[in-house]
């Protein structure tokens, strides 16, 4: 086990042990949506559960109007059961740019989407297919490169080549360098966290992703995706 990873998992039993209510339920989101706080991913999807000793559900709902988030950063609830709620985190900005580039936009025609639709209608949208299930074009809206939504469904004929945050269709090292950036973004919030940051003004604020020795080692060493073939 790599030295971020034995920190970071470090980190997030420190978090279950001191932080509790709207720091907790902060926590939780500032690590999972990390990439999309610094601007590196466009949007995160969060899953909060129920469960008897921190139901995260209950503590979302208490919590959400209070956690003020980075003015960049919004959130749609996309789908919700007695279990489970499903969360899209954007950064709006980045959103719109990544939905309405040219070769996005006609792939998301065949969904229904159009390009006389607003950023807000888009996402109104997905959640209504979201209600029917888990839309394919999601992946585009949580900054998966297109070739890789297109190989996933069989509509261009690429090989998956590795599997990290999402499967990876042909050549892999445009995903590569962007599970790298992912994984130094969570890494440093988990540490600003243990350092005695509040993670509910780590949410009010911009976040600039450094590079420091620990995340300079070959992303091929840390990364724990699967070679195929």
């Amino acid at each position: 086990m790599k030295i971020c990873e034995r920190a970071d998992i470090r980190g997030i039993q420190y978090i279950e042990i001191f932080c509790s209510g709207k720091r907790y339920v902060a926590a939780k989101i500032l690590i999972n949506i990390s990439p999309t706080l610094y601007g590196i991913k466009p949007g995160t999807l969060l899953s909060f559960s129920s469960r008897k000793d921190k139901d995260l559900i209950k503590l979302w709902d208490i919590h959400k109007q209070d956690i003020i988030f980075d003015p960049n950063i919004h959130f749609i609830e996309l789908k919700r059961d007695p279990n489970n709620l499903v969360v899209l985190f954007y950064h709006r900005r980045y959103l719109s740019r990544q939905i309405f580039a040219g070769k996005h936009l006609r792939f998301l025609e065949r969904f229904g989407y159009n390009q006389h639709m607003s950023l807000d209608d888009m996402l109104e949208h997905l959640k209504r297919r979201y209600h029917i299930s888990c839309p394919h074009e999601i992946g585009l809206f949580l900054g998966i490169p297109l070739k890789d939504v297109l190989g996933y469904l069989k509509l261009i004929p690429l090989e998956c080549s590795y599997c990290g945050y999402w499967k990876v269709y042909g050549n892999p090292e445009k995903s590569q360098r962007l599970f790298q950036r992912y994984r130094t973004a969570r890494h440093q919030v988990i540490q600003l966290i243990c350092s005695g940051e509040d993670p509910v003004n780590l949410l009010k604020k911009p976040l600039r992703l450094k590079c420091n020795r620990l995340e300079q080692y070959s992303s091929i060493e840390q990364e724990k995706w699967i070679r195929v073939g």
